[in-house]
């Protein structure tokens, strides 16, 4: 109701009555926003560009000239390698010294460079050094590779992690030339040749934690054992993988604030618990093979804690073993397992459901614990969505990893379960670490594993978009109601 004078002389007062059609209430329907997660410009392009690749890689590997023997590869052990590859996993069917020529080798180590650095930010990067703009849809499609950020600053990122990850690696390669070469030889009549590609490929392989290997089985059967007495070797790959299993994101935030306590919360817990991993794994390591004459029984005290923190490091991230984990303990295998099922840095080189996705769930269980109603740390309190997908993230991976190892067991009624557990979780945390059951393998188990090694990679918070298929964004919350626990 108004009051507003009339004008005259009398000032009347003038009431303004509000129209019956005013006073009936309307109706709205709320409709709710759908967005496609499967489409070409949408996040699954990732997964689209790897398979590709793996395609590219499978082909190439099975041409005769890429094997030592011509037409001694099949297509399941070319499709295997390749997807272990570009994966950056490092199980193998084959020894790779023995079977793949110059040419396959080389395939080899391409996928695992570019499966390291990740399909989107390699196709950037070749697109900014041809000089063109990136547009705002490949922009978000690598910040969702990437797990967010700034759209703003993709460029940059793009740019100098890759100069990171080159620069990374040359120096890897030269230092571990000049130790297989120049100061010292790897083996006796080596050539600077041999020596060179080596170094080549052992310093991208372990700086992409990929696993591989090039060493001949006459100097041991697993992987890097012919260095488990060389602390340099080990201490230049075990930085190599750090600094892959890391990332880029991080690696910059430190070099830009050069405090620990200016550092964002991400990578304070990126490191934190990188660290704290890292430790522990070398000391139940440690002290669970101290005895053990198969392992690390028979080394000198020294040996046998380098050789520790270094299994620790690859246990995590790359897979490169200097012991034989056929013949570790069974608290070995358990502790190994989870390591791997963990794995590195979001926006890394690494696997596993990323060191973020564990620190945030234990950052939330020791709140639950505390009687605390938020998850916070380091004087910043984590939003809730980010704790819901970490633990989504977490259950989507263990029980895709039952059903599979169930699978598998269900092939393979010879082999022990818990072997067969470690290999899966080898697998899908794409580390590459075997107990040496994978070539006892049948051929449907083999292609079991290789969907695991694809599944694995994408990324759990891919994985998701893949399944759910559309994100639906409701303009209102439902009512609240608890359900008992416990």
């Amino acid at each position: 109701m108004n009051k507003e004078n009339s004008g005259n002389k009398n000032h009347d007062i003038t009431l303004r009555l509000p129209r019956r059609n005013d006073l009936i209430e309307t109706k709205h329907r709320i409709k709710t926003r759908k967005i496609s997660a499967r489409g070409p410009k949408s996040p699954m392009i990732i997964l689209y560009g790897f398979f590709i690749l793996d395609l590219i890689g499978t082909i190439l590997l099975s041409l005769p000239l890429a094997t030592k023997e011509p037409n001694s590869s099949d297509f399941i052990v070319s499709l295997f390698t390749a997807t272990s590859a570009i994966t950056v996993t490092g199980l193998t069917l084959v020894d790779t010294f023995t079977h793949w020529s110059f040419f396959g080798q080389l395939v080899i180590i391409i996928l695992c460079f570019l499966g390291g650095l990740g399909f989107m930010m390699s196709a950037a990067f070749i697109i900014i050094l041809t000089g063109q703009k990136l547009s705002l849809n490949n922009r978000l499609l690598i910040r969702d590779g990437l797990g967010g950020g700034d759209l703003g600053s993709i460029t940059t990122i793009i740019r100098y992690t890759v100069i990171l990850a080159l620069g990374l690696q040359i120096i890897g390669i030269s230092i571990l030339f000049l130790k297989w070469y120049l100061f010292g030889k790897l083996w006796d009549g080596i050539t600077w040749i041999e020596a060179l590609w080596q170094s080549v490929f052992h310093g991208i392989s372990a700086y992409n934690n990929a696993g591989f290997d090039l060493i001949p089985e006459k100097f041991g059967d697993n992987s890097l054992q012919y260095f488990s007495t060389d602390p340099i070797i080990l201490s230049i790959l075990g930085i190599l993988i750090f600094f892959g299993g890391i990332g880029y994101l991080p690696i910059r935030d430190l070099m830009n604030k050069k405090s620990f306590y200016k550092l964002e919360l991400e990578s304070k817990v990126v490191f934190t618990f990188s660290f704290l991993l890292i430790f522990i794994g070398a000391l139940l390591f440690f002290l669970t093979e101290y005895n053990n004459q198969m392992t690390i029984g028979n080394n000198i005290l020294s040996d046998k804690i380098s050789i520790s923190f270094f299994q620790s490091i690859s246990t995590r991230t790359a897979g490169f073993a200097v012991t034989d984990h056929s013949s570790v303990l069974s608290p070995t295998i358990i502790f190994s397992s989870i390591l791997m099922f963990i794995g590195g840095a979001t926006s890394s080189t690494a696997g596993g459901i990323k060191i973020n996705t564990f620190g945030i769930i234990i950052l939330a269980t020791a709140s639950s614990l505390i009687g605390r109603k938020n998850v916070s740390a380091f004087q910043r309190r984590l939003p809730l969505d980010n704790v819901i997908r970490a633990f989504a993230i977490t259950m989507l991976m263990v029980f895709s990893l039952f059903i599979l190892s169930i699978i598998v067991l269900f092939f393979e009624i010879n082999i022990p379960f818990e072997n067969i557990i470690f290999e899966m979780v080898s697998a899908i945390g794409n580390n590459g670490l075997s107990t040496g059951i994978t070539k006892e393998l049948n051929e449907w188990s083999k292609i079991i594993v290789v969907f695991t090694m694809f599944l694995g990679r994408f990324g759990p918070l891919t994985l998701i978009l893949l399944l759910a298929g559309k994100t639906t964004q409701p303009s209102y919350n439902d009512s609240e109601e608890r359900i008992k626990i416990g």
